[in-house]
């Protein structure tokens, strides 16, 4: 069967034409994984877009860093903050509040930032804060780069 198969066509032909019926075999699954990954990432964005508790938050870090860096003239009036000023909090270590039976305990930044804002914008503000974060984990692996080769490839 082979030998007569390489009489009809090189075998260059026959391999192209092998990796074209396997492209389109596979392209149905491929084509929707992607499409998962874009509308996964979609969602995420109009979570934050349509967030209460994300712009507070920011605004405290924002704030949160301007008190810290107040002494110095380039630091001390930020206008905004990256994303990575969050991970940037959560390795800063600060003292919370005593508690009135022993020594006061350590934690982050952010823990610290998240507790003040849940005192003074209201208890469910954690949890709002927490809904909306979840909902971005799920497109939390997304890398534009390695999605439009992907589709490119497709």
């Amino acid at each position: 069967f082979l030998v007569r198969l390489l009489d009809v066509a090189p075998l260059k032909v026959l391999r192209w034409r092998v990796d074209t019926v396997y492209s389109i075999f596979r392209f149905p699954t491929e084509a929707e994984y992607l499409q998962e990954q874009l509308e996964r990432c979609i969602e995420a964005c109009k979570t934050i877009v349509e967030s209460i508790a994300f712009p507070v938050l920011l605004e405290g870090v924002l704030m949160m860093g301007n008190y810290v860096n107040a002494g110095s003239a380039k630091l001390g009036k930020a206008v905004a903050v990256t994303l990575d000023s969050l991970e940037k909090l959560t390795h800063t270590k600060c003292a919370l509040k005593a508690q009135p039976s022993g020594p006061r305990a350590m934690g982050n930044a952010l823990s610290l930032l998240v507790r003040q804002l849940q005192e003074t914008k209201g208890a469910n503000f954690r949890t709002a804060l927490v809904g909306d974060l979840r909902k971005c984990s799920a497109a939390r692996d997304f890398e534009p780069s390695a999605w439009e080769k992907s589709v490119q490839h497709l």
